[in-house]
């Protein structure tokens, strides 16, 4: 777990549901159910953060995944001049703390899977679990208010992407 700064680190976090399902992880230090993500590396984008993440704690790669966003992209280069790209842009940002005098910074992505089947790399990760609406609405699995909250909303984009 890198940290990109002693009290201010960035994260992105990946908010991936399969047919009206939301996938997330428990995470073995927080002993909490998280959507999978991490700490940014240095030197890192966000875009590759998020990816990289995903992979490592889920298996599913770029190309199983189809981001939900709701953000205009130019389908021109916009960059055609000079080096550069569009990034893939988190659908909310947040800051909160997470320790003494350390806060961190969340980019919270959305994406819709084309696969079910999700394998951890991460020695953090103890469990993979998809979620429906009611389980997340259980107080079963005593998920933090955030998480219920971009879960839920993550099942809401996903029907708008695939009614």
């Amino acid at each position: 777990m890198a940290h990109t700064g002693k009290h201010l680190c960035l994260t992105v976090t990946a908010n991936i549901t399969y047919k009206n399902q939301v996938l997330l992880v428990f995470h073995k230090q927080y002993k909490s159910w998280f959507p999978p993500g991490g700490h940014l590396e240095i030197e890192e984008d966000p875009e590759s953060a998020i990816y990289r993440e995903i992979l490592e704690e889920t298996s599913l790669t770029k190309t199983n995944l189809l981001p939900v966003n709701v953000t205009y992209m130019p389908e021109e280069d916009i960059f055609s001049d000079m080096k550069g790209k569009n990034l893939l842009t988190p659908l909310y940002l947040d800051i909160h703390e997470v320790g003494a005098d350390i806060k961190h910074v969340g980019m919270r992505f959305f994406f819709t899977s084309n696969k079910k089947e999700v394998a951890s790399l991460d020695k953090d990760i103890k469990e993979l679990k998809w979620f429906s609406g009611m389980e997340l609405n259980s107080s079963r699995y005593n998920l933090r208010k955030h998480v219920h909250f971009y879960g839920i909303t993550a099942l809401k984009l996903s029907q708008q992407e695939n009614p």
